[in-house]
């Protein structure tokens, strides 16, 4: 900054971020003339923001050309906040009419904010079997009011859901951006996960985040990633086989096949690959089904109870 009697033809800056100080330095580019002496007057437009380690600075003849530092600091706050700029303002005074109230520019403070808006947790991907399984989370930032963060299972649209579950506990906290230190302390979030008893595999659970705020736009509306709850399948898979009346003569999975699943009381489909011993005909209503060399068909299995009752077409042979 260089206060010589006229005003700069252009205006200085700087540009840092909110936990970085910056160095200016301020002296004259003329001597005043005798004793007069100069006061150059420094001040922040907002000191909530930013501060100057001088404000009065005084030269004479003697040390006009002494640099004077002066150090910017930003104020480093917990809050996710827009990036701002704040400026000095400069005023000088002297008994020479050379110097005296002078015009000086603003000098512009280009501040950085470094905090963002969000939640970390312990783990976002969990696997487990049934029992309960804890985690923890906290906000990145300071909220500047109270925030809300609420936890809901995304919807299944295949069914898995109805094979294990997930509670989640709570499935809401609540933060009081009362400039406490409550955000940066880890809270618990627990899963009570569960199976239903029969066999189906593990079952992926993905849980939505929701951040609401009245008062705090950086985190209203916040939409994290989803976490992932695999809830591990605890049952062992069925046996199960499709014989004829006799019970002889039966079809019986091949090593390495996948069960039918779900194996409860209801309908459903699979591709099984599946061999006969010993040879001979299955019979079954209506027909005469013919053993096959065909290593694998579609079959059609109906559970009527908590066995199979009987198998329809398509059929290989």
């Amino acid at each position: 900054m260089v206060c010589d009697g006229v005003v700069p033809p252009s205006v200085l800056s700087y540009t840092t971020d909110e936990q970085s100080p910056v160095k200016a330095n301020v002296w004259l580019a003329g001597a005043p003339p005798g004793a007069d002496v100069v006061t150059v007057t420094l001040s922040s437009s907002n000191v909530a923001l930013m501060k100057l380690s001088k404000t009065v600075l005084t030269f004479t003849q003697a040390d006009y050309a002494d640099q004077i530092e002066v150090l910017i600091t930003p104020v480093n706050s917990d809050v996710a906040d827009d990036d701002r700029t704040v400026h000095i303002i400069t005023s000088v005074s002297s008994t020479a009419e050379l110097y005296n109230n002078i015009a000086v520019p603003q000098i512009p403070v280009n501040i950085v904010d470094l905090q963002t808006a969000g939640v970390k947790f312990s783990q976002t991907k969990i696997t487990a079997g049934a029992g309960r399984k804890c985690e923890t989370m906290k906000l990145k930032s300071e909220p500047r009011a109270p925030v809300t963060v609420e936890f809901a299972i995304v919807q299944d649209s295949e069914g898995a859901y109805n094979y294990a579950s997930v509670v989640i506990d709570p499935p809401l906290a609540t933060y009081p951006g009362d400039w406490s230190d409550d955000w940066e302390t880890e809270v618990p979030v627990c899963f009570n996960l569960a199976d239903d008893g029969t066999y189906y595999g593990d079952v992926q659970f993905n849980i939505s985040i929701t951040f609401t705020s009245d008062g705090d736009p950086q985190y209203a509306g916040l939409k994290p990633d989803d976490i992932t709850v695999t809830v591990l399948e605890g049952d062992p898979p069925p046996a199960w086989f499709v014989s004829d009346t006799t019970g002889l003569n039966r079809i019986v999975a091949a090593e390495g096949a996948t069960p039918l699943a779900p194996p409860t009381v209801r309908e459903g489909t699979a591709v099984l690959n599946y061999a006969i011993r010993p040879t001979g005909n299955l019979y079954k209503a209506g027909g005469v089904l013919r053993t096959s060399t065909r290593p694998t068909s579609t079959l059609l299995l109906l559970f009527r109870a908590s066995y199979v009752s009987m198998c329809t077409h398509p059929w290989g042979y």
